[in-house]
């Protein structure tokens, strides 16, 4: 049996990574609760309550596997209860019954109210806890969760990005049905609970026990647990411009026990407003830690919540969504997820809004005229041929417009014809030409999800389409289907232990190696050897791309590197390498003095100065920053900021958009 934990303060009823949401309604407090107890220790996630109509709130707000309820209750039977749970709370069908009574016990009763309830079991006062374990041992065998079951439900999930309409409670209903999610569907599932404004504790399990908690007040974000709890307090006060580094400075050498906000509110270096954005961009760091590349098991909470101050709204998450699908999210993640949805029409749906928050980030902004495209009925496939227009921004945009609900899926499959065949056969070529077998199925895990491993190549060769009759494209149609082949024989003759063991230590070893190179590649930028610098990073990119510190070194490589003739498109990519850069990685010294140089390259010396004074400020000993203030200041003439040279706030959208109160 597996040990229940708790995250820190008790804020979180943390279940095991094992188990069924139980519900039991006794009215014995004594018996309940040690059913209660004797089925947590078990694993299972348990819920007691003494009556009937408890009973029925709790079910509007929770989806339980199980209820086991005395037959004889307070104002009304356990057999009318279950009758009325089915009639009021219809979408309750996957939930089994239990009936249980020490009074009617009567062979005749029993088969009558199994049979008028539709209960799988009747267990007789007092009973063994063995007795109860054989009923759900016996169901769990034939519908306990599985892989295929947890994909369906999370394909079921995804399946609102092709409905107009979707009631909150039917949201919320979708999230309390997931139980094993990937790491990063996190940020849809905050963006719905704080859409369907819940209130409640969404509890997130790693494969390696890691347990992090989110906690939901009417949508808002109240408070978040993770493992590792530093949040660079005074580092964020430089960098987002609230504090001088001399007053931060001050304040250090104050040895007074009280907090250090608390020590700037009182000397008037910082008013509240400002602080409060600051424990929210704290809270956005601890978020960010909880989206990782890999599976994790969910389990949503639906209970009454007290109201905290500061906490993140409606609007702050839509900036936020915008930092973690930036940064976290790679690029052939959301390949796989939209694949099936890649030739069909992308609509505005009623949500939209031409003042919409979303639409004024970066991605968005970096895709001109993409509202128009949108209202014309482009695909995924259309918006990829469009010039000017690169993968990274368009899927990265797409993401952010569904998971705020401005746009859907035409449900009309396309059909194809020759020219559009050709162009879906080559992007399935360039997608999955280098890729390893395995690699190959985990971009179309979407489209297989649910499906037997016997139909995968079926579904597969239904959507690569028919062969082609256009000689170039069969080649490339063949080569699709033989690596489609190859990845199927090699899954088929692996097991699952086998190929787990082998991804988790590669795994391993790549980051390690990854974190080695990085540091390695650091040493040789500031030597200023950026050519050396980018083969290291290219290389990193290869191996393990969502290593630490990667794409702000890849910043600081390309900026040492700028052709003058090719400025503006080189300092365009650029920018969109420092929108990636994760949250938790802007407030070490290396993020200020890029941002800087990158300052320096567009003109703007002035917020170029700004920004290596906030490097050196949080760390002294860092040479790079002071050697870039030591040119500005040799300079004999500042140039002038012109109109292309505005506030980074215009260029990096989202990054820090506050303003001190």
């Amino acid at each position: 049996m597996k040990t229940l934990k708790k995250v820190p303060f008790n804020r979180y009823l943390i279940v095991a990574e094992v188990g069924f949401k139980i519900l039991v309604i006794e009215d014995d407090a004594h018996l309940g609760a040690s059913l209660r107890e004797a089925l947590t220790r078990k694993g299972h996630f348990v819920f007691h309550v003494m009556k009937p109509e408890e009973a029925l709130q709790l079910m509007t707000k929770q989806v339980f596997n199980y209820v086991l309820t005395d037959c004889l209750l307070p104002q009304m039977t356990g057999i009318d209860l279950i009758k009325k749970i089915r009639q009021e709370i219809p979408d309750e069908s996957t939930t089994k019954f239990i009936l249980m009574s020490g009074i009617y016990t009567d062979k005749t009763f029993q088969n009558e109210a199994l049979s008028e309830t539709g209960a799988i079991g009747f267990l007789k006062k007092p009973f063994q806890l063995e007795e109860l374990d054989q009923y759900i041992v016996k169901v769990q065998t034939v519908s306990a969760t599985s892989d295929s079951l947890q994909e369906s439900a999370r394909k079921n999930l995804y399946e609102i990005f092709e409905k107009e309409k979707v009631s909150p409670r039917e949201k919320r209903k979708l999230i309390e049905s997931l139980e094993e999610v990937d790491g990063y569907d996190l940020p849809f599932i905050y963006s719905l609970l704080a859409e369907t404004k819940t209130s409640g504790h969404l509890n997130i399990f790693t494969e390696g026990g890691v347990v992090s908690g989110v906690t939901f007040f009417q949508g808002a974000i109240v408070g978040v647990d993770v493992e590792d709890q530093s949040t660079f307090l005074g580092h964020m006060l430089i960098q987002s411009g609230y504090l001088a580094p001399q007053d931060l400075k001050e304040i250090l050498n104050d040895k007074s026990p009280r907090r250090i906000g608390q020590k700037l509110i009182e000397a008037s270096k910082l008013s509240p407003h400002a602080f409060d954005m600051i424990l929210n961009e704290q809270m956005n760091v601890r978020l960010t830690r909880t989206i990782i590349d890999g599976k994790v098991r969910v389990n949503f909470v639906s209970t009454e919540v007290e109201e905290i101050s500061p906490s993140i709204d409606s609007d702050q998450l839509t900036e936020y969504l915008h930092d973690w699908v930036a940064s976290k999210i790679p690029l052939n993640w959301l390949e796989s997820l939209y694949l099936m949805w890649s030739g069909q029409k992308i609509l505005k749906s009623s949500q939209w809004k031409d003042e919409h928050a979303v639409l004024k980030t970066s991605f968005l902004k970096r895709l001109k005229n993409l509202p128009e495209k949108i209202t014309q009925g482009a695909n995924i496939n259309e918006l990829l041929t469009i010039e000017g227009y690169d993968a990274i921004s368009i899927y990265k945009a797409l993401h952010l417009l569904l998971l705020k609900g401005l746009i859907i899926f035409s449900s009309e499959k396309v059909s194809l014809d020759a020219s559009a065949q050709k162009q879906h056969v080559k992007k399935l070529h360039d997608q999955i030409n280098n890729k390893e077998s395995s690699e190959v199925l985990e971009l179309f895990k979407e489209i297989l999800a649910s499906k037997h491993e016997t139909e995968w190549l079926d579904e597969l060769m239904k959507f690569i389409g028919p062969a082609p009759q256009d000689q170039d494209v069969l080649k490339l149609w063949k080569s699709v289907k033989d690596k489609f082949d190859r990845a199927l024989r090699i899954h088929w003759s692996e097991t699952d232990t086998q190929v787990t063991s082998i991804k988790k230590e590669d795994n391993s070893e790549r980051k390690i190696k990854a974190i080695r190179m990085v540091d390695e590649s650091k040493v040789q930028l500031q030597l200023n050897r950026y050519a050396k610098a980018m083969e290291i990073l290219n290389e990193v990119a290869k191996i393990f791309p969502s290593a630490a510190g990667l794409r702000v070194c890849k910043a600081w490589g390309q900026l040492g590197l700028v052709d003058p003739n090719k400025k503006v498109f080189q300092l365009k990519e650029i920018e969109l390498e420092l929108m990636q850069v994760p949250p938790d990685e802007r407030y070490d010294a290396t993020y200020p003095f890029v941002m800087g140089l990158y300052q320096k390259a567009k003109g703007d010396f002035v917020n170029a100065r700004k920004s290596f004074e906030k490097s050196q400020a949080i760390d002294p000993s860092f040479i790079a920053p002071k050697r870039e203030l030591s040119m500005l200041d040799s300079a004999k003439n500042t140039p002038k900021q012109d109109v292309f040279n505005m506030d980074l706030k215009d260029v990096v959208a989202g990054f820090f958009k506050k303003k001190a109160g």
